[in-house]
């Protein structure tokens, strides 16, 4: 015998509603657990060299880089790594030949001189959406952990700056 398709129906509303409702339920009981595992570790990732989307990364640092040191760069980064919608980079800006930058055409040329600056760089990005990233702030020729107070003074997550295996 066949049933009559109004219950069918019926039927199909009260399981999509109850779906419906334990999906709203997960959600809303899964918040803070999600919120506590997106600040997790293993939430920190890196761009692969080569891709698109490093590419994109370096190309917003850029602008203020060849400003600053008046001259084009490329960069390395053996730190890249990314989380919630934020980057943190270190590493060595060079010229696009390979060679270091030529500080003596800079307001760095000095500290060089004396010894008193590395060559290193650290970066802060955010992620505007789009596959965009916006610099937030840098360093160029820090000799110790410049980057220390950024979690607090840029609300960025603090597990972005943390080596990996550092708790």
């Amino acid at each position: 015998m066949r049933k009559p398709e109004g219950k069918i129906l019926l039927r199909t509303a009260i399981l999509s509603a109850g779906v419906a409702l334990m999906s709203v339920s997960y959600r809303m009981t899964g918040a803070p657990r999600a919120e506590a595992q997106r600040a997790s570790r293993s939430e920190v990732s890196t761009l692969a060299p080569g891709s698109a989307a490093r590419k994109r990364l370096f190309d917003a640092m850029r602008p203020a880089f060849e400003k600053e040191l008046h001259q084009k760069v490329i960069f390395t980064a053996p730190t890249l790594r990314v989380t919630q919608g934020w980057a943190f980079v270190t590493g060595q800006p060079l010229q696009p030949n390979q060679k270091p930058i030529d500080y003596r055409k800079t307001k760095y040329w000095e500290a060089r001189q004396h010894g008193s600056m590395s060559n290193d760089y650290c970066a802060l990005l955010r992620s505007t959406g789009g596959n965009r990233w916006k610099l937030v702030t840098y360093h160029i020729g820090q000799t110790d952990v410049f980057w220390e107070d950024w979690p607090q003074k840029f609300h960025a997550p603090p597990a972005l700056f943390k080596e990996p295996g550092q708790p």
